[in-house]
């Protein structure tokens, strides 16, 4: 059994499920196998091209992930197949978006840190330098 939610942009809504235990690993695969081809970039690649390249990387694992909870919709269609046509039909903020959202329904982001009292205590103080 898996979550699911409505993603809503502009006028279109499309259900979304959290990722199967199986597509988590298919998931991290991924971002490893992106990251280690990012990383590998020659040392001397134009500020440019590396731009470039992170965002292409970014976008690629971003639309595999709403390509893998949209399966869940249709398990007939093939999950990199989708990625293709989520990145030639969906803005790259859509596709952002929806894929923090699939991400916050299969609880895989970092906890939000918590502000403790012991953190803002003694922010009123004065800043200015001590004069000797």
């Amino acid at each position: 059994m898996l979550k699911k939610d409505v993603f809503n942009y502009g006028d279109k809504k499309v259900d979304i499920y959290e990722l199967s235990g199986l597509q988590r690993i298919d998931y991290l695969t991924l971002v490893k196998e992106e990251t280690e081809a990012f990383d590998a970039l020659p040392d001397d690649t134009p500020v440019m091209e590396s731009n470039i390249a992170f965002s292409s990387m970014r976008l690629r694992i971003n639309a595999w992930l709403v390509a893998a909870s949209l399966w869940h919709e249709d398990k007939t269609k093939d999950v990199v197949t989708e990625q293709g046509v989520i990145l030639e039909d969906w803005s790259s903020l859509a596709i952002s978006e929806c894929s923090q959202k699939v991400l916050a329904l299969s609880d895989m982001l970092p906890p939000e840190p918590e502000e403790s009292a012991d953190a803002t205590e003694g922010y009123d103080a004065d800043l200015s330098p001590a004069k000797s």
